[in-house]
């Protein structure tokens, strides 16, 4: 994977498998329309795929609250005998 080290100046190289032969690249998501062609270019970019964090709910406070209520259940059905 020397090729990896070339992409450190399209964006962050967070992870490189060389089992699977692959770079997770994060790019600032004002850049990617930009970046992507250049990158399909490249000899050694077979494909891009985007991620998609953007289209995620990332409001933990609820789930965190959910699932406090759901372990002070089963502690308060554990202790009532």
């Amino acid at each position: 994977m020397k090729n990896a080290r070339n992409l450190n100046k399209y964006g962050e190289v967070i992870y490189t498998s060389s089992k699977g032969n692959y770079v997770c690249l994060y790019v600032d998501e004002d850049k990617v329309d930009k970046l992507a062609p250049e990158l399909k270019r490249l000899p050694f970019v077979k494909f891009i795929k985007r991620g998609r964090i953007s289209e995620l709910t990332q409001d933990f406070g609820k789930a965190f609250l959910d699932t406090c209520r759901e372990v002070d259940a089963e502690m308060k059905g554990q202790y009532h005998m």
